[in-house]
Parts: structure tokens; sequence; C-alpha cells
């Protein structure tokens, strides 16, 4: 299973690996017919031969000032000034009060000192990510603000209703009828659902999800050089929300906002999650996801395994499945393993945006 980006890699270096300009000469009208416009068998096996450099040659992380990055995303450059920068502290106030969870002062106080005892690196690292999962937070909040609490119950309770028989039936008779073609014989969700959907402002929750995604390219290549430094659990904030693993073999379940584990073969055992953002990353390790895992509801959620030979073991509705949200299941290298139920490995409801790529290994 190759994913998207790596078919697009392909296809935009095939013209440099075939040795054939972008612009090149078209063919006369002569040849044009002798061919019937396919390429030669030489230049399939040459195309076929770069596909493994292609995708052998991902560069996933990229370097950056990741304390200059939060400046920017905060719009705090007077930070910049100061020694001590409590850059880690401030996204966990900021997690709190857009989650309205309520921390002791005694708690946060013990948070902060296991925090600061951390190398400067790996904190803005992981301070960079609590930012990005906030924003992400609040643009899915923003992107079904137009929905009301009973909309929202009624689309967790009725997201199924476009497949099930009573639709399919209603759909068949209606498509069929002549006498009365708009008159409307059966009240179906399927039709309020669609009305609900058409709420949802979409676009935003995929540019959000695009600077998610790229808050972990960002801050990839510091975590990775801690990856072998640290066994269990590093920190762990108050609430329970937002963990920080190590090398050892760690397990996870429950309802998590952030998790990065930076190596071990780890299991996951997590629930979706509802109009949040959600990031699990995990850097290293052969890892097991298990149960009703990878889905979101009116929500941006993304499980981002960098390496590994996982087993992804999910039932109905899992292995990125989203109702009226986005998902992206991203696995950059491993040998892995897939299976799953109905509604999943990419499958949508109500609106929703589902991603399942796989980039290299024999899956």
């Amino acid at each position: 299973m190759k994913g998207i980006y790596v078919l697009m890699a392909v296809l935009l270096i095939t013209p440099y690996v075939l040795g054939v300009p972008a612009h090149s000469e078209q063919p006369s009208p002569s040849e044009k017919a002798t061919s019937g416009g396919m390429p030669s068998l030489e230049n399939i096996s040459l195309f076929i031969d770069a596909i493994p450099y292609v995708v052998g040659n991902i560069i996933f992380g990229v370097e950056k000032n990741i304390t200059m990055e939060l400046a920017i995303r905060t719009g705090n450059t007077e930070m910049l000034k100061e020694k001590n920068q409590p850059w880690i502290e401030n996204a966990m106030l900021e997690f709190y009060t857009i989650n309205r969870i309520n921390v002791s002062e005694s708690e946060m106080q013990k948070f902060v000192e296991k925090v600061n005892a951390l190398p400067e690196g790996l904190k803005n690292a992981i301070a960079l990510l609590i930012y990005a999962v906030n924003d992400a937070t609040l643009s899915s909040r923003d992107a079904s603000k137009a929905l009301s609490e009973e909309e929202i119950d009624f689309m967790e309770k009725n997201n199924e209703t476009k497949s099930d028989l009573l639709s399919l039936l209603r759909s068949e008779i209606m498509g069929k009828m002549t006498v009365f073609p708009k008159l409307d014989l059966f009240s179906s969700n399927s039709d309020k659902l669609s009305a609900i959907t058409h709420k949802i402002n979409s676009q935003e929750m995929a540019k959000e999800s695009l600077s998610l995604f790229r808050a972990v390219r960002y801050a990839l290549p510091e975590m990775e050089k801690y990856k072998g430094n640290y066994n269990g659990t590093i920190i762990e904030d108050p609430s329970g929300g937002i963990i920080v693993g190590g090398s050892g073999k760690n397990e996870y379940e429950g309802n998590y906002s952030l998790i990065i584990d930076l190596g071990g073969d780890d299991l996951y055992k997590l629930k979706g999650a509802s109009r949040r953002a959600a990031l699990t990353l995990d850097i290293s390790g052969n890892d097991t996801y298990r149960g009703k895992v990878a889905n979101s509801f009116l929500g941006i959620n993304m499980l981002i395994d960098i390496s590994g030979n996982d087993l992804y073991d999910g039932g109905n509705y899992s292995l990125s499945y989203s109702c009226g949200g986005l998902f992206l299941l991203f696995d950059l290298n491993g040998n892995d393993a897939y299976s799953s139920g109905d509604h999943s490995q990419g499958s949508a409801d109500a609106g929703g945006m589902a991603f399942l790529a796989d980039i290299c290994g024999r899956d």
C-alpha cells in the first residue's frame, strides 16, 4: 500500500528519472499513431525501478528553529527576549482553558517541575505540538459552530442511516415515481443529515489539519534526538489529556488529546475524540493499535507512526474513520498489517474526511 504522497512524488520526478525533459518536443503524427500515446517498455521499466529510490529517500521531518516557530504560531515575539521561556507552561494553561479543565495550583507546580527537568529542545518541541493541537481544537469548534446541540446529537445517532435498508428502498421507489416525482412519501434521516452537514465548514478543518501536520514535521527531528534516552512515562499532565512516553513498552488506553511516544513496542487502546483535536505521534517501535481506534467526530484527529512493524487491529468505524470531521492515519515506515470491520481504513460519513496513507514497507 503506497500513499498518495508517494505517488505524487514519483509522478513529479518521473521525467527526470527517465532522462526526458519536462517540456520535450511533441512526437509527430506518425509517431503518435504508432505508439498510441503509450510509454515504451524501457520507460516503464525505468519508472518501476525508480519507485524504491523515491520511497526510500522520503524525508518527513523538517529541521526548523522550534523557538522561532513557537513565536510565530503564538504571536508572542516578546518571549524570545526572556532567558527562561515558559512555552510549555503557557501551552498547557491554554489547553486547560480551551477544554474547560480545572487543575489545582499544586498539581500544576509538580507538572512544571517535571517539565523543567527536560532538555530545552525537547520541551519546546512538545510545546509546539500542544499549541498546534489547541489551534486545531478551536478550528474544529469554529467549523461546526453553525450546528445546534440538537443537530449534533442527531448526527451522533444517525450518521449511519445512508447505508440502511430503508434508505436504499426509499431511493429506489422514489427514483421510479413518474406521477408525482417531487412528492416525498417517506421521511428519511438521510435528508436531515445532509442538510446538517452542509453547515460544517470542512474547508477550515482541512486548512488547520495541514497546520497540525506541518507542526509534527517540524517537531520530529528534535524529538528523535531523545528517543533512546528515556523509559516509561516521561511526563503526564494532571488532567491525563497529554502524555509523553519514552522507549519502554508503554500502554495507552482512554481518551487523550496528545500522545507522544519516543519508542518501544507499545499498545494503544484509544477512544475516538469528539468535537476536538487529538494527535497520536509514535516515533519508533513495533506497535499495536486495537479496538475502535483512529476515528473522529466533528474534530481534527491524526495518528502518525514514523517507524516500526505495526499491527492495526480495529473494529467497525476505525483505522481512519470520520463523521463530520477529519482523520489522518499516516504510517511512514515498516511492514505493517491492517485488519478492521465496516466503515474503516479511510471511510467517512456526514461530510467527514478520512485518509489512510502508508508510505513504505510490505503491508
